[in-house]
C-alpha cells in the first residue's frame, strides 16, 4: 500500500489505490477503483459495507471482515477464520494471496471444516494469485 495513504483517512467519490510491492517476485500491483461511499483508514477499505483489509503477519478474521488480502512477502501466514456460527449465513469472505512468496494456511475454528478439511492452504506461482471465497451455513464453512 503506498505510503501516502497509509495510516491516513480517505473519503472521495472517485479513486483508485494500488496493493501490491511491484518488485521482482514480490507479484504485480493491482488496483482497486474506490467509488461513492468508500472510506480508508490505516490499512482498512470500508465501502458502503464492504470491510478490505491488509494483512502481513497472521490474522484472525473478524465477523466485520469482508475481503483480507494477505501479504506473504515475510514468511508463511496463518489465517484463523471466526466461528461459522458467529460469521453468519447471509455473508460472503474472500481471502486472497497478493505475493507470489511463500503460503497462506487458513484455519476454521475449533472442529468446524472448510469443504469438509481442517484447513486449506494457499501457494503462489501462477496468474492469477490464489484466494478464497467462503460462506458459512452457521456450523462450517464452504468454498463457493
Amino acid at each position: 500500500m503506498s505510503e501516502l495513504l497509509k495510516n491516513k483517512q480517505l473519503e472521495a467519490a472517485s479513486a483508485s489505490v494500488l496493493i501490491g510491492r511491484g518488485d521482482s517476485g514480490a507479484g504485480p500491483r493491482q488496483e482497486i477503483a474506490l467509488g461513492t461511499g468508500l472510506s480508508m483508514s490505516g490499512n482498512t477499505l470500508n465501502a458502503s459495507g464492504l470491510t478490505l483489509i491488509t494483512q502481513t503477519t497472521n490474522y484472525t478474521v473478524l465477523v466485520t471482515d469482508n475481503i483480507v488480502l494477505m501479504d506473504s512477502t515475510s514468511g508463511n501466514l496463518i489465517v484463523t477464520l471466526p466461528t461459522a456460527a458467529s460469521f453468519g449465513s447471509n455473508k460472503v469472505l474472500r481471502i486472497k494471496k497478493i505475493v507470489n512468496s511463500n503460503k497462506i494456511d487458513i484455519n476454521p475454528n475449533g472442529s468446524e471444516t472448510i469443504d469438509g478439511d481442517t484447513s486449506v492452504t494457499l501457494l503462489g506461482g501462477g496468474f492469477p494469485l490464489p484466494g478464497l471465497t467462503l460462506i458459512s451455513d452457521l456450523s462450517n464453512w464452504f468454498v463457493v
